[in-house]
């Protein structure tokens, strides 16, 4: 016989409204060891309810989340260094490409901001 999985009366179900939640998790990877996380989360609960009980319930729906952050939490400052290295190898792929306008536009605002001698110490 087919397994039709797991059916049981629930106790006031008659009174229960079904309610709909679809999401999607979007990980962008940044650097060897680091990504960018995103949650997108939409719930239909299908019902009118008081502000103040649906910031409860999302809060709760939230606790996941913020968990699993606190979990792989890393050192912001390592974190920093590591985007830096990263950039930098990117950059030494690129020698010799011409860069683009918008390119050569940032590229002018990096050095402006790290100055030449960031550029010759961390970067060559």
């Amino acid at each position: 016989e087919k397994y039709k999985g797991t059916h049981h009366k629930v106790d006031g179900a008659e009174k229960m409204q079904d309610a709909t939640s679809r999401g999607v998790y979007i990980v962008r990877e940044l650097t060897k060891n680091t990504c960018e996380w995103t949650r997108v989360q939409q719930v239909d609960l299908k019902i009118s309810m008081p502000a103040r009980v649906l910031d409860i319930v999302a809060k709760q729906h939230m606790g996941w989340t913020n968990r699993l952050q606190e979990k792989f939490r890393r050192n912001g400052k390592e974190v920093d260094r590591e985007k830096v290295a990263a950039l930098a190898e990117a950059v030494k792929e690129r020698r010799g490409v011409p860069l683009m306008e918008d390119q050569a536009g940032v590229f002018e605002r990096c050095l402006e901001l790290l100055g030449e001698e960031g550029v010759e110490g961390g970067w060559k």
